[in-house]
């Protein structure tokens, strides 16, 4: 799939930039209802899909590491978690996780 963006810079310019994203097979985006701490996504994910089912994908920004959030990124072992994950109280969402890649 590839998006075209519109990259305004601070000088009033434009450019375009075409970009290629591809799905990550088995990596999803959950979201929470409310902030959590690390061991109570933890918990959340554990009940659902059951522990060694899953991993979390290590967070890049080194700045939020032991924060509190509203979202994590996990891979399943397993396709078909996605159902399981939706029908807890406190997951707002779950999306197909995705990769930018300027072309």
């Amino acid at each position: 799939m590839l998006i075209r963006c519109l990259l305004l810079l601070s000088l009033g310019i434009s450019t375009a930039l075409e970009l290629q994203s591809r799905v990550m097979p088995n990596e999803h985006i959950v979201t929470f209802k409310e902030y959590l701490s690390e061991s109570a996504q933890t918990n959340v994910l554990n009940e659902m899909l059951g522990q060694g089912a899953w991993a979390a994908i290590p967070n890049a920004r080194p700045f939020t590491r032991g924060a509190d959030s509203d979202f994590t990124v996990i891979k399943v072992k397993e396709s078909g978690a996605e159902e399981a994950l939706r029908a807890h109280a406190l997951v707002k969402g779950v999306h197909a996780e995705r990769k930018l890649k300027a072309l």
